[in-house]
């Protein structure tokens, strides 16, 4: 029998002041963990735009870079929430816990966002980082390793080159 996930409220909070609201406001990311059987994500049963979805999302990247951590960590909530399978709202879910110094949560939505993407070199350059933090050379080298891999066979050669200057920094 398929349920719908607990975080379908995320999406039915409906208030007309949001700014002073905003604490209130939460939202549960699916958990593949949960047992729940789940039929469709939230997107797909509410046949949201995929487009409207990637301009919230900008929106909520704007806030990151602007400094508005809490407004653009409820956006990347709920995006994951309403679309769990989408690994730009993991990798930006993961951008602000950085931002944020939740180095955990960060791990774990950049893990997400590699584990939907295989392909894309940016959650482990993203981890690598994390891991230059916490010192942890060895781990930060493997995740360069992949990510230099991953962006050869992507031909970004933005990414290669900075995952070869952090190799560099390591080795050097």
């Amino acid at each position: 029998m398929c349920q719908p996930p607990k975080a379908l409220a995320f999406d039915d909070y409906d208030a007309t002041s949001m700014f002073d609201t905003l604490r209130q406001v939460a939202a549960v990311p699916f958990d593949d963990q949960a047992g729940a059987v789940v039929c469709r994500t939230i997107a797909e049963a509410r046949e949201y735009d995929p487009d409207a979805l990637f301009g919230l999302a900008e929106v909520g990247y704007h806030y990151l870079r602007s400094g508005g951590l809490r407004l653009a960590e409820v956006i990347f909530d709920g995006l994951t929430a309403i679309d769990p399978k989408e690994p730009y709202f993991w990798l930006a879910r993961g951008l602000v816990a950085d931002y944020r110094g939740d180095a955990e949560q960060a791990v774990d939505a950049y893990g997400r966002a590699s584990r939907l993407d295989p392909a894309d070199p940016r959650p482990e350059l993203n981890l690598a980082e994390l891991e230059l933090v916490r010192k942890n050379k060895a781990r930060a080298r493997t995740y360069l390793q992949r990510a230099l891999t991953k962006a050869n066979r992507a031909r970004n050669t933005a990414l290669a080159g900075k995952a070869h200057a952090l190799l560099d920094l390591i080795e050097g």
